[in-house]
């Protein structure tokens, strides 16, 4: 089979090199091919229909970055972005005599230099106390971006800020003199709240950080922060922790006592959406998918908040009308982003994935490609010197031998969406129209031989 897969590729490069025309070409092979004539032919008007859909959930845990922002879109709605952190004791906590004098209680943030917005409009993040344990789900091993945990009403600290892209400097942020002073009291007395970490993670449930929005200085941006461990010999300790500073007597300078995530996979993204006056607002009451005439012959991928793009080709099932005796040889799925939802062609994402998707609009899996290998990532072409649309290209020749199988079809069908790591960690979005509005938004290549 490899063998013999090896030969069609190497017969298509050599043909396609020769011809880019949208014409069916032939070609006749002499009798050490085949006995009989053998043609090769070149599709590309197939009706591809395309609809918006939601992801019901996604994984925001275990990315070794998390972030915070808010986006507010005309087309797609607002969007808010908060980062769940659960604290609990160190390793070890020293034992301090009466004499130590308590400093302060401050929460370190490492930024990751990732930044999108305003840099000259001040961000300001509010920290409440989780009051709600920060748990897993049963039989679950990550977070979502639906999970949340309650808090208390009011923040305990807020700071205000101006990112820098680029910068991986720490935030400082000042937290109550009151809880440092209880926690500094207890390693003092030696009180089992700190011996235990059980004890502790039932006092001390964790914070999260919600951006302030009222003002709409959030607006369109999003700022990351590592949520992982530094490695072996930094300068740096603990991309995340609660420092506790106190002075010893007769010492130069204040030492301080980490509190630490319980682990860096259950710090998290929580996603949440407004849809509201949008052509999708009914997603956000259960409709999870809105075929593109509903959306003004437009469809979304959205990372952050789960807008997906279904596509389904109704005809492929009928390829074997060209000839009972038909073989695919390259299958490829090209789409053109809306001219004008885009600063420059070369700044389009680049980390979209094609996947299986069912009836139910669940991911089902990956396609493959020749070599085998499951993640197949559209190709952007793109050029800002010329004045030539951008385009992806998608290797789907696993999608239609599928969908041409004469033993099993199914109603399985094709979903583009942002990769897991952008889908959980950013606010990237694309804007794509359908065939209605442009014949080439959407185009599925086939490369096929009869004989």
């Amino acid at each position: 089979m490899k063998r013999f897969r090896d030969f069609i590729l190497l017969l298509l490069t050599t043909i396609i090199a020769g011809s880019c025309t949208d014409d069916v070409e032939t070609y006749k092979f002499g009798k050490v091919f085949t006995s009989s004539d053998s043609k090769v032919g070149y599709l590309d008007t197939l009706t591809v229909n395309v609809s918006t859909i939601m992801l019901d959930s996604f994984v925001t845990s275990g990315y070794n970055k998390v972030v915070l922002g808010y986006n507010n879109d005309p087309f797609l709605g607002k969007t808010q972005v908060e980062t769940y952190i659960p604290i609990g004791l160190n390793t070890s906590i020293p034992t301090l005599t009466e004499e130590a004098v308590f400093d302060s209680l401050v929460l370190v943030l490492k930024q990751d230099g990732t930044y999108s917005g305003d840099t000259n409009t001040l961000k300001e993040i509010s920290i409440y106390r989780v009051t709600e344990s920060i748990e897993r789900g049963d039989d679950e091993s990550y977070f979502y971006n639906v999970d949340s945990f309650a808090k208390e009403a009011n923040p305990i600290a807020t700071i205000k800020f101006k990112p820098r892209p680029l910068s991986q400097k720490s935030l400082y942020i000042h937290m109550p003199d009151s809880l440092g002073i209880k926690l500094f009291n207890w390693i003092v007395e030696g009180n089992d709240t700190i011996d235990y970490s059980d004890l502790f993670l039932e006092y001390f449930k964790g914070f999260v950080l919600i951006p302030i929005t009222t003002d709409q200085n959030w607006s369109s941006s999003f700022y990351g922060l590592n949520s992982g461990e530094i490695t072996e010999g930094s300068d740096d300790f603990n991309e995340v922790e609660l420092r506790l500073y106190y002075k010893k007597p007769d010492a130069e300078a204040n030492s301080y006592i980490s509190f630490v995530p319980t682990s860096k996979d259950y710090i998290f993204t929580h996603y949440s959406s407004d849809r509201n006056g949008t052509v999708i607002e009914t997603m956000q009451s259960g409709s999870f998918i809105m075929p593109s005439g509903q959306t003004n012959n437009q469809v979304f991928i959205q990372s952050g908040s789960g807008l997906a793009v279904k596509i389904e080709i109704p005809l492929l099932e009928r390829i074997h009308e060209i000839s009972s005796n038909i073989t695919i040889l390259d299958a490829r799925l090209v789409v053109k982003p809306h001219k004008g939802t885009y600063p420059l062609a070369s700044k389009l994402p680049n980390d979209i994935s094609v996947y299986w998707t069912d009836k139910k609009n669940r991911m089902i899996g990956a396609l493959t490609d020749v070599a085998g290998e499951s993640n197949i990532t559209g190709v952007l072409t793109a050029n800002d010197e010329f004045d030539e649309p951008p385009y992806y290209s998608f290797y789907v020749l696993d999608y239609v031998l599928d969908k041409t199988s004469t033993e099993q079809q199914t109603d399985d069908a094709l979903m583009l969406v942002f990769s897991g790591t952008s889908m959980a960690t950013s606010l990237t979005q694309l804007i794509l129209d359908d065939q209605s509005l442009s014949k080439n938004s959407f185009m599925l290549q086939l490369y096929y031989m009869t004989y």
